[in-house]
C-alpha cells in the first residue's frame, strides 16, 4: 500500500514539475508568474535569485507531497523533519517542519538567493497556504 501511495504520490510530482517550472518563469518585474514580492517588484531579481527561489518552492512542494504519503500511512502528519525524511530521504537539508498533527502542518525552507528568502507552507484542515516570510503567496 505504502508503495503504491509514494509511486502516485511521486508520478504526479513529476507530471506537476513542468507546469510548476512554466509558472514560475514570468518576468522580472512582478507580474504574472513571477516569484518576487512586491518589493521586489520595482527591481530586476539577477537569474541565480530566481533558480534558487524556484528551488527552495520546489522542494517544499515535494515535501507536501510526503506529508501526504506520511498521513496516509500514520493517520497524522509528520511533526518533524527526520519524520518526513522516512518517506522520502532526498528532502533538502534546509526544509523545517515546524509542527504537525492530525489534522495540520508547517513547513518552511530557507532560499539559497542573496535575500535568504524563507518560504513556508502551511496546511489547516483542508486549505493550504503558500506563502513567503512576509506573507505574500507564492
Amino acid at each position: 500500500m505504502r508503495k503504491e501511495i509514494l509511486s502516485t504520490l511521486l508520478m504526479v510530482a513529476i507530471l506537476m514539475t513542468p507546469a510548476i517550472m512554466q509558472s514560475s518563469c514570468g518576468d522580472d518585474t512582478g507580474g504574472a508568474g513571477s516569484t518576487g514580492t512586491a518589493s521586489e517588484s520595482s527591481k530586476a531579481v539577477s537569474a541565480e535569485d530566481r533558480a534558487a527561489r524556484i528551488a527552495a518552492q520546489t522542494q517544499l512542494r515535494n515535501a507536501q507531497m510526503s506529508q501526504e504519503g506520511y498521513f496516509a500511512e500514520n493517520g497524522r502528519y509528520a511533526s518533524t523533519a527526520a519524520d518526513l525524511r522516512t518517506v522520502d530521504q532526498r528532502l533538502n537539508a534546509k526544509l523545517q517542519v515546524v509542527s504537525g498533527s492530525s489534522s495540520d502542518y508547517e513547513m518552511s525552507i530557507e532560499a539559497s538567493d542573496s535575500a535568504k528568502t524563507v518560504y513556508i507552507i502551511r496546511r489547516s484542515g483542508s486549505k493550504v497556504v503558500h506563502v513567503d516570510e512576509n506573507g505574500n503567496s507564492w
